[in-house]
């Protein structure tokens, strides 16, 4: 059995049982799922409305006539629900939509996902290290607290397997193994630009994926390949231009209030009222602190009012909010540290993770296997400059091997390409807790930074792995017996 097969098995024993059983575990709807299931064909039935936020909904009707609900969301996440639904209504149902069938689409892939990254990882080599490898890949992608969100209609299963995947085949590509290595490319060509479409946040971090991608650039030597290779970055950036370009003005006017709201009037010591007539807007939207665009209760200023519209969130725009926090550095850093507090939480605390019909009480959560979501949670360092220094000694550590490549003529660059991708993951660790204050204030922070911990553990894992097959400092040329 090579260390690949075992993970394989690890993830197939530990995660399935927890999707497929007769009461399946996933996330429930924060609210946000009406965004997908009715331009996809689906509806929840009235007995299961008052269950949002408290259980998971395990069946949902599929419509049968007209599909009267526009597309509000352009995202690849469709494609996803698609498949799901059409394999549902082959083997269970052309009436009711089972989510065990979402899971299912999400699962094989993701089971992938975990093969190749193991295989990139140990080469196929059976020793005891690699087989502990193999293990921790399980530990650390595994747990609960991310493979939830394949029973979900929440964008962030299918982000999270095509970036492992994505990460994976560029491994695999410059260490050499496989002999036919275009595939790999291809295949990782694909993830990103998926990744990138799956969900408008990620529209910014087509600019950390293009950076990754240049090492295959600058480490290809075929010159009739670079055309293709340019094409996809190319694609890549064009990508993440549409998807900006797509979000709805709603879904911008209610990003801009809530950053005005939780992050602007919010975190300050001062009269909120004072600081903001001083940028142009009146002191009474000091009332809109800690408030969300769509309230429980009363407002004392009405957000989608027409007034509210016309002389506050058509006054601010991502510009205003860039110079407003760099006028008030000492508040930023405040939101930033926030984030940095929440980097690692990536189990929502407000939904829970059961089915009414499963007997628990609501909001209950699962505790089954995620030993490694909370360990991160109690021990990583709660200060955004901790990110910052990590940047750095990153950078230094693994400049050595790019080095390497330089000095012995490493015909696959491993070393380089490697520093590309860490330094590439640790942009989106920076940069998705900067985007989503700037975005979204501190509302649902801990979601918005789902990808940053993402990053952050593949780091881990591949720093792991390679310091323990004594590839940190360099890599020795793959022979041929690696070659599969």
């Amino acid at each position: 059995m090579t260390p690949s097969i075992l993970a394989l098995i690890l993830t197939i024993s530990i995660v399935g049982p927890l999707l497929f059983n007769n009461y399946p575990n996933g996330y429930a709807d924060n609210g946000d799922f009406w965004r997908v299931i009715y331009q996809n064909g689906l509806y929840p039935s009235l007995k299961d409305n008052s269950d949002t936020y408290k259980f998971v909904v395990q069946h949902y009707n599929i419509m049968q006539y007209y599909n009267e609900h526009p597309t509000i969301i352009h995202s690849s996440q469709n494609l996803f629900v698609q498949i799901a639904i059409w394999i549902n209504k082959i083997f269970y149902s052309k009436t009711i939509f089972d989510i065990r069938f979402m899971g299912l689409v999400y699962f094989i892939p993701f089971c992938g996902a975990i093969y190749f990254l193991t295989e990139a990882l140990t080469l196929g080599k059976k020793n005891f290290t690699n087989y502990g490898i193999s293990i921790l890949i399980v530990f650390v992608f595994a747990d609960s607290s991310f493979t939830l969100y394949m029973n979900s209609l929440f964008a962030e299963a299918g982000g999270y397997i095509l970036l492992i995947i994505a990460v994976a085949m560029l491994l695999l590509y410059s260490r050499q193994r496989y002999q036919k290595r275009w595939p790999l490319l291809l295949i990782y060509f694909i993830c990103t630009i998926l990744f990138v479409f799956n969900k408008q946040q990620n529209a910014p971090l087509a600019l950390s994926l293009v950076f990754i991608s240049v090492s295959i650039l600058l480490t290809q030597r075929l010159k009739n390949h670079r055309i293709y290779i340019i094409s996809g970055i190319l694609t890549i950036l064009t990508m993440g231009v549409i998807t900006f370009l797509l979000i709805p003005k709603e879904f911008n006017d209610i990003n801009m209030y809530q950053s005005f709201s939780n992050g602007v009037v919010l975190y300050t010591d001062s009269d909120p009222s004072k600081q903001i007539e001083k940028e142009g807007i009146n002191g009474q939207f000091g009332l809109t602190r800690g408030s969300a665009y769509n309230p429980k209760n009363y407002a004392d200023i009405n957000p989608p009012a027409e007034y509210t519209q016309q002389h506050l969130t058509k006054k601010i725009k991502t510009t205003w909010l860039i110079k407003y926090y760099l006028k008030h550095l000492n508040q930023f850093n405040r939101l930033l540290d926030l984030a940095a507090q929440d980097l690692m939480i990536t189990q929502p605390q407000a939904v829970g993770d059961y089915t009414r019909q499963s007997g628990a009480k609501p909001y209950a959560q699962i505790k089954f296997f995620t030993g490694f979501s909370t360990l991160m949670k109690a021990i990583f360092p709660q200060k955004f400059t901790f990110l910052i220094l990590l940047t750095f000694t990153l950078a230094f550590i693994n400049s050595v091997a790019m080095y390497d490549d330089f000095k012995n003529k490493n015909s696959q660059n491993p070393g380089t390409i490697r520093w590309f991708m860490i330094m590439g993951l640790m942009s989106m660790a920076i940069g998705i807790p900067i985007i989503s204050v700037i975005g979204d204030g501190d509302a649902d922070l801990a979601k918005h930074l789902f990808y940053a911990p993402v990053a952050i553990n593949l780091i881990l894992v591949i720093m792991i792995a390679d310091i323990l097959n004594h590839q940190l400092w360099h890599f020795n040329q793959q022979r041929e017996e690696n070659y599969v």
